[in-house]
């Protein structure tokens, strides 16, 4: 009796270590967030999307980590919250981190014009996906302006500002698209005083080269004694004063 009330109490002492040492390290593997890092990548520099902008979007919904149990953390939400409620976000990533730290990255999704008619007034990104306007003082990319629809403005202005950020020569070098209409298209450019006549947005690759040629060939004093420089008719660019 002896033997076996000892290999009983021997069996109920090792199953109480185990089920200690299990609640003994689910208890330490549920930290508490004593930290939260928030990191932006903003390739454009605009600061359209703030660390506190963040925060207090995370605070709203209750969500925000900082003193909470890691197990009450709920990752994906966080994640799902952020790209819901902030249209400049693009993707997000979070996860805990030992020693009580919560990082949270984002990625701001990157514009490459501004649109403004007298209807509305947005962003559009390089995926072609319209994203609602918000002030900032660092916006230097190109500005389209004037009558257009929705549609004309993400294909055909689409792939004019795209052609234009992709060549060597021309980026950074128009700063407004001004559409009188769809079929009658005017640039302006940086440091150039006269008004673009490109027309219709096609063959825009062919007429640019030749205004390229006209540029390359005058100094700035020379192009900007003129009012407007057309490049509608083929192979040739008219300079009218």
């Amino acid at each position: 009796m002896k033997v076996k009330v000892i290999a009983i109490s021997s069996i109920v002492f090792v199953i109480i270590t185990i089920v200690g040492g299990v609640i003994a390290m689910k208890h330490k593997r549920d930290d508490v967030c004593k930290n939260v890092v928030i990191k932006i990548t903003d390739d454009y520099k605009l600061g359209l999307i703030t660390v506190k902008g963040i925060e207090n979007c995370l605070k709203k919904n209750e969500l925000y980590p900082l003193d909470k149990s890691f197990s009450k953390i709920n990752c994906e939400e966080i994640e799902d919250v952020l790209r819901n409620e902030d249209m400049m976000i693009g993707e997000v990533e979070c996860y805990k981190m030992t020693g009580g730290e919560v990082v949270i990255n984002i990625w701001q999704r990157n514009p490459i014009m501004e649109v403004k008619t007298k209807q509305a007034h947005y962003f559009v990104d390089e995926n072609r996906k319209i994203i609602p306007y918000r002030s900032s003082d660092n916006v230097n990319f190109i500005h389209v302006s004037g009558r257009m629809s929705e549609d004309f403005v993400l294909n055909e202005v689409f792939d004019l500002v795209h052609w234009l950020q992709e060549d060597k020569y021309w980026r950074d070098k128009v700063s407004q698209i001004i559409i009188v209409n769809e079929t009658y298209v005017e640039l302006q450019l940086q440091k150039i005083t006269p008004v673009i006549i490109l027309g219709e947005i096609k063959d825009y690759d062919t007429r640019m080269h030749k205004m390229q040629v006209l540029l390359s060939k005058n100094e700035n004093d020379n192009i900007n004694q003129f009012r407007e420089i057309d490049l509608r008719f083929g192979g040739q660019v008219i300079c009218r004063k």
